[in-house]
């Protein structure tokens, strides 16, 4: 049992059927093993993916060759991986700057979020496509760091400095004349099904 995979079973019975007999054979033992490699065929040897590797693994192999068009791929990964817990944050802060301000209940704040969420998308995509360029050049992999240091530090200041951070006019005007529309959408609707 030194090779394969097996599944060993302790203090149990056993049920086997004979050929020709009518009722069936029951074993009781301390020790039984299934050997499982039968079962499945024969992998060979297992190649990890870059997604699939550990980060000292990524490390190693990043600087194996670093010449490689795999080390790119191996550093793009690393940097994806250091940069993946800062983007949380990073939303928070900027989330926080767009909605944190206290503002009266009458005031909307649908372009408050909106903002906030188009600057984390945008925050995001850059972080992507930082990471896609960085497999073959190496400098674009600063673009997630510089997006997330800029929208954590411009986010922090605003919210320092208790700065109501609002989209601009065009924006509001929009939604405004979009939620009235609804409104009355709505309204039409509601006094029709009566």
């Amino acid at each position: 049992m030194d090779h394969g995979a097996y599944l060993v079973l302790e203090n149990g019975t056993l049920q086997q059927q004979e050929t020709g007999t009518r009722d069936p054979t029951i074993i009781r033992f301390n020790d039984y093993a299934f050997d499982l490699s039968r079962l499945s065929p024969d992998l060979g040897t297992i190649t990890y993916s870059v997604q699939e590797r550990f980060p000292w693994e990524l490390w190693q192999a990043m600087h194996a060759n670093p010449d490689s068009k795999e080390a790119g791929r191996f550093r793009a990964e690393l940097h994806s991986r250091i940069a993946a817990p800062l983007y949380p944050l990073a939303f928070l802060i900027v989330t926080f700057a767009f909605l944190g301000a206290p503002q009266s209940t009458r005031d909307s704040r649908a372009g408050s979020l909106i903002s906030a969420l188009a600057v984390v998308a945008v925050v995001r995509g850059v972080g992507f496509i930082g990471a896609i360029s960085g497999e073959s050049e190496p400098s674009a992999l600063l673009l997630p760091y510089v997006a997330l240091v800029a929208a954590s530090g411009l986010g922090g200041w605003g919210i320092a400095r208790a700065v109501i951070i609002e989209p601009p006019a065009f924006i509001t005007n929009v939604l405004n004349a979009l939620s009235k529309s609804l409104a009355r959408l709505v309204a039409g609707t509601a006094g029709r099904a009566q």
